[in-house]
């Protein structure tokens, strides 16, 4: 035993003297090698810069030699060559690919042979040869995570090319002539004048642009010797001509007007998911332009390009028509993407800004992403303890990561402000979120309190002193800005991505966003908590308002004050006024108990002509109960004398004739007895025509049948040349005219009845009856639809004109034909009444004016829209009886309509 460990204990000895022998043995072969090789390089012509080529065999050559010599030593060990096998197996291929392999090392007289050798190792541990990777294997697409199945539309509108004016500028006194590219970019400056090109950047930017179009050589060579007056003269008058003419213009024309933009824009309102139709968005490419920017952009100025087909990509259904682009043009490409909602999009050539097409507000796509957003701001308020626990309890780590991250989630929760995104400063504007904020964007002070001040998105200041209730959290900040310049960052340690990593950790799909929408939602519900309930609809409406400017504050949702402000609270303030002083006069006449002469100007009130009622007499039962009884004697006697070839057309005769006798009794009842008189003289002579015409029946069946048809023609003619007596009242004008119609139904029948069934009379009589009614109605709709269309055009022709265009004002009532001045005495009971309804009018004027001024640059619609959840807003209009229109507009009604349904007891 003692024998094989002394073996065993001398090996490794053994093995660290082997390994320094051949290590020197390598170093002199290789050092020897590398001389010869120098040795024939001086020899030659250019012996200074000769690049030298050294196959990688040699070295390979080398690594074998070590390996050989090291495996009789090896295989002492059975268990290390097991393992060690595996090993040469895997260098097998970097052999074999090696042979090809080649290498070049510029090589000096100053240059050392370990030099050399040590750029060697480099490059071969660089030029190491891949694997063989197995073909990738066809990944089958998951269905359940497409989007859409069918997806079909036309495309994009494109702005119309530009069509020169000719109008030349003044550039140092005297006129320039242009081309059309430099005369587009000139009239896109003359537009903005007044606006935004007051700033230097702006002209600045605007200048270098346009000097590419006009070139090294032109004129044109400062900016403060242009003139672009001509140009915006130009661009006013046309501005006013247009009005002028659609001033002019009828309503006919107007909606002429109207129809032929539908029409070229029909094709591309609407798009189909699935087959259903559904509005698009913005489906309309940008004009070019300049840009403008918010706030101190650095681009602002620059000329924006047209935008082409070639710059377009299209997303359609597989077998779908492709969209045509214009002329001479193509798209960049078509895609068919199940996995994203967007139609159409580009990137702007300048900003490197990336624009889309998406379906509307109302489609099915919006409902359902608006819906997801707000059901996951839900799940954030389940889970929301847990949270806060977990990044308080990084807080107050010692890892200066985790401690950042957990100041950083504590200021998106607590303030909720953006994550922030790292940004280009040359191409975007110094706007900035809770990532990236810097040293100069805080201060700190006593008392726990922090005062933040910089610019957020769309370069909108946020100015906030806030006292933070987490001690570690003021001292953390305190800590991350000591020994900083003030344009270094506080989260120095900490990116966007880490951050939203950490909020995946803490809840799936969990962004800063949703923490923005969780707040704005759960600060609405606890402000409506307290609203009054005996209040009137639109004190609940103020107080609602006051609870949105909460959240929009909390959001930093803000907006430049209009330049009309002042003129809207000065119309306030004499409207409040005169009201003041109208309760002040009445409140004097209530006291000394005496009536106030008014005097008002009121409509001309038109007089109109009553109508005496027409008096209806009684009706006579009894001559209508005789007068059925002389008709079915009458009708008996006549049928005893006819054949039976003619019973056929006797029969459809006597079924026209009951439903004509119902007619006429429903008619008599409504008419007066006189009516009746006349009534029964045109019976009698129609019996004297029927049994004139059966005579002749008679006469014709002797005769043979040829016979029979002239008989029947004359009959015709004699009918139509000698038509029955018309020698009536003018009170029965309405009854001789359904009597003639009977007539010519029962001609018409009996020759039917002749050459045709009974079945088919019957069928034509119904049809007929049916065509009448159907006119009848469709004459009353067309009646009623022309009295409207009277009505509406005689109230716009008043209207217009009241106000014509002097000024923008209103002709004054007493110029007016159809206002009149009229004293007018009020009792002073009346009087009590109007000081109590110009007491509330007061009220309401009041808090108009507050509610504006303190609106003024606060932004109600973005939280209302995007941030709040509107089944609150839903449930709060029903549970308090607020009509839900004066919410939300009608448009957002529809894009709302997932959240219409919820009962009063839902719960945020």
């Amino acid at each position: 035993m003692s024998s094989n460990s002394d073996s065993d204990f001398e090996t490794p000895q053994t093995k660290n003297k082997t390994k320094k022998e051949k290590e020197t043995e390598t170093e002199t072969e290789s050092e020897k090698e590398i001389k010869k090789s120098s040795s024939e390089s001086s020899s030659s012509d250019d012996s200074e810069d000769e690049e030298m080529s050294i196959t990688l065999n040699d070295l390979i050559k080398q690594e074998e030699k070590k390996t050989s010599k090291k495996k009789p030593q090896q295989r002492k060990k059975k268990p290390q060559q097991r393992k060690k096998k595996p090993q040469q197996r895997k260098k097998q291929p970097q052999k074999r690919r090696a042979k090809s392999q080649t290498t070049k090392i510029k090589v000096d007289e100053n240059t050392s042979l370990n030099d050399i050798l040590n750029n060697l190792r480099d490059q071969v541990k660089k030029k190491k040869p891949l694997r063989r990777r197995r073909p990738a294997k066809k990944k089958t697409e998951d269905k359940s995570k497409w989007k859409w199945e069918k997806l079909l539309h036309n495309g994009v509108i494109f702005p119309p090319e530009y069509e020169p004016h000719g109008i030349k500028m003044i550039y140092n006194g005297s006129p320039v002539e242009l081309t059309a590219p430099q005369e587009e970019a000139a009239t896109m400056y003359a537009k903005c004048m007044g606006q935004q090109c007051d700033i230097p950047k702006f002209q600045k930017n605007f200048f270098l642009d346009w000097k590419k179009l006009l070139g090294k050589k032109h004129v044109i060579q400062k900016f403060e010797l242009c003139n672009f007056n001509p140009i915006k003269n130009y661009i006013t008058a046309e501005s006013e001509k247009k009005k002028e003419i659609k001033a002019s213009m009828t309503k006919e024309e107007k909606l002429l007007l109207k129809e032929t933009k539908e029409k070229k824009d029909l094709p591309y309102l609407y798009g189909y998911i699935n087959g259903k139709k559904e509005a698009l968005g913005n489906f309309r490419v940008e004009p070019p332009g300049l840009f403008r920017g918010r706030g101190k952009h650095p681009l602002t100025g620059i000329i924006k390009k047209r935008i082409q087909a070639e710059d377009i990509t299209i997303n359609i259904g597989e077998n779908e028509k492709i969209p045509e682009p214009p002329k001479n043009h193509k798209w960049k490409e078509v895609v068919h993407n199940h996995y994203v909602t967007w139609v159409a999009k580009w990137i702007e050539p300048r900003t490197d800004m990336k624009k889309y097409v998406f379906f509307g507000k109302g489609s099915t796509f919006k409902m359902q992403s608006d819906e997801a957003k707000y059901n996951k701001s839900r799940v954030l308020k389940k889970k929301i303890k847990k949270i806060r626990k977990d990044y308080l309890s990084k807080v107050h780590k010692n890892f200066s990561v985790d401690r950042q991250l957990g100041t950083a989630v504590w200021i998106i929760d607590n303030l909720a402000i953006r994550g922030g995104n790292s940004k280009d400063l040359e191409i975007s504007a110094d706007t900035v979120g809770c990532v990236t904020l810097r040293v100069e964007h805080i201060k700190m002070k006593d008392d726990q309190t922090i005062e933040l001040d910089f610019l957020g998105k769309d370069s909108m200041r946020y100015f906030n002193k806030v006292r933070i209730s987490e001690k570690r959290v003021y001292e953390n900040l305190k800590k991350f800005i000591k020994n900083k310049k003030p344009k270094e960052l506080i989260f120095d340690e900490i990116t966007l991505n880490q951050l939203n990593q950490y909020l995946k950790s803490l809840m799936p799909g969990l962004t800063s966003k949703v923490f923005r929408t969780f707040n704005a939602s759960y600060t609405l519900t606890k402000e409506l908590e307290s609203t009054p309930k005996k209040a009137t609809v639109n004190e609940k409406i103020d107080f609602l308002k006051y609870a949105n400017k909460q959240v929009a504050i909390l959001c930093n949702h803000k907006r430049t004050v209009s330049k009309n402000f002042g003129t809207q609270m000065g119309k306030l303030d004499d409207r409040i006024k005169e009201a003041e002083d109208e309760r002040k006069i009445y409140k004097k006449h209530i006291k000394k108990n005496k009536p106030y002469k008014k005097m008002v100007t009121r409509k001309v009130r038109k007089t109109r002509k009553r109508k005496k009622p027409i008096k209806k007499k009684k009706k006579n039962k009894k001559k209508s109960q005789k007068k059925k009884k002389n008709t079915n004697k009458r009708k008996k006697t006549n049928k005893k004398k006819k054949t039976k070839k003619e019973e056929s057309s006797e029969e459809s005769e006597s079924s026209e004739e009951s439903e004509s006798s119902e007619e006429s009794e429903s008619s008599e009842e409504s008419e007066s007895s006189e009516e009746s008189e006349s009534s029964e003289e045109s019976e009698s002579s129609e019996e004297s025509e029927s049994s004139e015409e059966s005579e002749s029946s008679e006469e014709s069946e002797s005769g043979s049948d040829d016979n029979d048809k002239q008989n029947k023609v004359k009959i015709k003619i004699e009918n139509a040349k000698n038509p029955p007596n018309k020698k009536k009242k003018s009170k029965n004008k309405k009854k001789t005219k359904t009597n003639n119609k009977k007539k010519t139904k029962k001609e018409e029948s009996s020759e039917e009845s002749e050459s045709g069934s009974d079945d088919d009379f019957e069928n034509n009589n119904k049809k007929t009856k049916n065509q009448k009614t159907k006119n009848n109605k469709n004459k009353k709709k067309e009646i009623k639809e022309e009295k409207k269309e009277k009505k509406g055009n005689k109230k716009k022709e008043i209207k217009k004109e009241k106000t014509e265009k002097k000024g923008n004002k209103k002709i004054e009532k007493e110029d007016d034909p159809e206002y009149e001045t009229v004293e007018v005495t009020v009792s002073v009971v009346r009087l009590k009444k109007m000081v109590e309804r110009l007491k509330e009018r007061i009220k309401k004027l009041k808090s108009q004016k507050t509610m504006k001024n303190e609106l003024k640059d606060i932004a109600l619609g973005t939280s209302k829209i995007n941030y709040i959840d509107p089944r609150i807003l839903v449930s709060w209009s029903k549970k308090y009886q607020v009509p839900i229109e004066k919410i939300y507009t009608k448009t957002l009604l529809k894009s709302f309509e997932w959240a219409l349904s919820v009962p009063e007891d839902w719960e945020y």
